[in-house]
C-alpha cells in the first residue's frame, strides 16, 4: 500500500484502536494530515525481528520472555495496518518530527495488544537507539554510552512491571526522555545521567566570595513557608522572597548547606567581595537518577569526578556546578531511611528546599517505586518490599511525599563522599550571622 495514498477517517481510526474522540483531538487532530503523509501502514522497522532481536538483546535486556512478547506484537503489526500506522505515528511524532508531539498521556491499546500493550511502547522507545548510536558516534563516544541508554530503558521496564503484576513493558510518559540522548544533550556517567541545559529554574541563586565560599539564596519571587520549606504557590503560611542587587550590595534570604532556611532572615553582602556564581545562560547540567538500579555509594561518589573528565574531554570545559532535584532527595528520608544510600547521596551536596510534592497529598516518587501513573491511593497501596512500605508509611504520617534538591560545585567533585558541604556548614552560618539585617 502506498502510504501517501492511505487515508482513514479519524472516527474509524479511534474505533479500531479503542481510543476516544477526546484522545484523537488531544493527541492526533492537529497533525493528522501530516501523520497520514509521513507515516506508514506497513509493519514498522522497529517491529522486525532483525531489529529488536539485535538492539533489545544487545543493549537493553536479553530476557526470552520479552523477546517472545515482542514477536507477538510483531505479528499483530504485520496483520493490522491501523495498528501499524499508530505505531509509526508514535515513532514519528516522538523522535522524528522536528517539533515533537506530546504523546505521553495516550492510553494503552489494550483492545489490540492486550497485556502486551506496554511491549508495543517498549518497541517504540527502542526505535531511537540507532539514531542515538549515530549521534554518540559523531562525538567519538565509546559503546558504553549507548549501553547506558539501554540500562535506562531496562529500568523503565522494571518500573512498568511493578504496576502490571510483573508483566514487562514501557510507559509512554517516559519515552520523550529518550529523544534527549539523540540530541547529544543527555549522557550516562557513572551512576547518574547528566542533562545539558542552561541554569535551571529550580536551582536557587548562588553567590561566591573572594575566598571561594558559596552561599545560596531563595530566588526573587519564590514562596517559602514559615518552617523554611518551599511552597509552589502563595498561601497564608508562606512569605514571598526578594533578592536584589542595589547600591553595591546583594540582599536576600539565605539557604544553608543543610537545606534549612528562615524566611524572616535577610542578609546583605557587599558586591565588592561577593558575585553571582553563574549567569542565567551558563550551562548547568541537571543530575538524574535512572531507576531500577542500586545506588552503590562508591559509584555515586565517583560519578562527579567522572563527569568533570567527560565534559572536559567532550566539550572542552567543565560546568561550574551540577544540580539535582528529585524525590530521592526528599528530606524525610533522613528520618525514615537514615542509613540508606539515598540519604548518603543527599549528604554529599549543598541542599536546598524544593516545592515538588509539597501540596497536601503530594506523590513525588510514587511512579518510580510503584509504577503508578496519575494520582494513586498511596495510603492503601499494597507493598512488596521495604522501600514501598517506607513510602506508604511516610505518606500516611507526613501527608505528602515531597522532593528535595542539591547542587555540587565541579571544583568539589573529588570531595563527594566526605559530606564536604555539611562539614563546612559553620562557614555559611558565620557569614549569615555577621551580615544579617
Amino acid at each position: 500500500m502506498d502510504q501517501k495514498a492511505y487515508a482513514i477517517a479519524p472516527e474509524d481510526f479511534c474505533d479500531h484502536l479503542g481510543l476516544s474522540q477526546k484522545d484523537f483531538y488531544t493527541f492526533f487532530a492537529q497533525n493528522w494530515e501530516e501523520f497520514l503523509e509521513k507515516c506508514d501502514t506497513k509493519k514498522p522497522f522497529f517491529a522486525e525481528r532483525s531489529f529488536y532481536g539485535k538492539w533489545h538483546t544487545e543493549y537493553v535486556n536479553a530476557s526470552p520472555e520479552i523477546l517472545k512478547r515482542m514477536g507477538e506484537v510483531e505479528k499483530i503489526l504485520e496483520q493490522d495496518p491501523v495498528a501499524a500506522l499508530y505505531a509509526d505515528i508514535l515513532h514519528y511524532g516522538i523522535f522524528v518530527r522536528e517539533q515533537p508531539c506530546p504523546m505521553g498521556k495516550l492510553p494503552e491499546l489494550k483492545k489490540i495488544f492486550g497485556e502486551n500493550s506496554g511491549i508495543l511502547q517498549l518497541l517504540v522507545a527502542e526505535s531511537h537507539l540507532p539514531a542515538i548510536q549515530k549521534a554518540y558516534g559523531e562525538m567519538g563516544l565509546p559503546p558504553e554510552q549507548l549501553r547506558g541508554v539501554g540500562k535506562w530503558i531496562d529500568g523503565t521496564v522494571k518500573i512498568y512491571a511493578a504496576a502490571h503484576d510483573g508483566i514487562p513493558g514501557h510507559t509512554l510518559e517516559q519515552t520523550a526522555w529518550i529523544r534527549s540522548y539523540g540530541k547529544k544533550l543527555l549522557f550516562r556517567i557513572g551512576r547518574f545521567e547528566f542533562l545539558l541545559h542552561t541554569y535551571p529554574q529550580w536551582l536557587p541563586c548562588l553567590y561566591v566570595n573572594d575566598e571561594g565560599t558559596v552561599l545560596a539564596f531563595h530566588k526573587d519571587g519564590s514562596f517559602v513557608r514559615k518552617d523554611g520549606r518551599r511552597s509552589y504557590k502563595e498561601t497564608e503560611n508562606c512569605r514571598k522572597m526578594t533578592l536584589k542587587e542595589e547600591a553595591d550590595f546583594v540582599t536576600g534570604c539565605p539557604i544553608l548547606p543543610d537545606g534549612s532556611s528562615d524566611p524572616d532572615c535577610l542578609v546583605r553582602l557587599p558586591l565588592s567581595r561577593w558575585k553571582a556564581l553563574c549567569t542565567p545562560w551558563d550551562i548547568v547540567p541537571s543530575v538524574h537518577i535512572p531507576g531500577g538500579e542500586r545506588m552503590a555509594k562508591e559509584e555515586v561518589d565517583s560519578s562527579f569526578t567522572k563527569a568533570n573528565e567527560f565534559f572536559r574531554t567532550c566539550f572542552g570545559s567543565v560546568p561550574k556546578l551540577y544540580g539535582c532535584y528529585s524525590w530521592i532527595l526528599n528530606p524525610d528520608w533522613q528520618e525514615y531511611l537514615p542509613d540508606s544510600n539515598m540519604v548518603h547521596f543527599q549528604d554529599q551536596g549543598y541542599k536546598f528546599p524544593a516545592w515538588g510534592g509539597m501540596e497536601k497529598g503530594g506523590q513525588d516518587g510514587v511512579f518510580f517505586i510503584f509504577g503508578k501513573t496519575g494520582k494513586a491511593d498511596v495510603a492503601n497501596l499494597p507493598c512488596a518490599n521495604r522501600m514501598e512500605e517506607i513510602m506508604v508509611k511516610a505518606f500516611r504520617e507526613k501527608g505528602c511525599l515531597r522532593s528535595g534538591g542539591l547542587f555540587i560545585l565541579s571544583r568539589d567533585a573529588d570531595k563527594v563522599g566526605e559530606k564536604f558541604y555539611l562539614k563546612n556548614l559553620s562557614l555559611q552560618k558565620k557569614i549569615v550571622e555577621e551580615n544579617r539585617i
